[in-house]
């Protein structure tokens, strides 16, 4: 299944992790390169606890990165089976 995660706060970027880890492709749609470069570091930091702690295997972190791609465009979330939209709570904008 692929997801389409609209939104790049800590509720996107947790969401992404989630569907990513599950096995799922995730596409993360930010507003700029500065969001999805900070939503990365997000899940790069819990993933890479996982891996500290024994839960999770460093080759495992890697393909679940590697299933999380950037979109700052609308247009790509068009053959998403799912989309979660989880912006900021401006009315424009949803």
């Amino acid at each position: 299944m692929k997801i389409c995660v609209v939104g790049t706060g800590t509720m996107g970027n947790g969401i992404a992790q989630t569907f990513a880890q599950a096995g799922h492709d995730v596409l993360l749609k930010g507003r700029s390169e500065a969001s999805l470069g900070k939503a990365h570091k997000a899940i790069e930091k819990s993933l890479s606890k996982l891996v500290e702690k024994g839960k999770m295997e460093a080759v495992e972190k890697d393909a679940i990165n590697a299933r999380i791609k950037d979109t700052m465009a609308y247009e790509d979330c068009k053959d998403a089976d799912l989309v979660i939209e989880v912006v900021a709570e401006d009315v424009a904008t949803k």
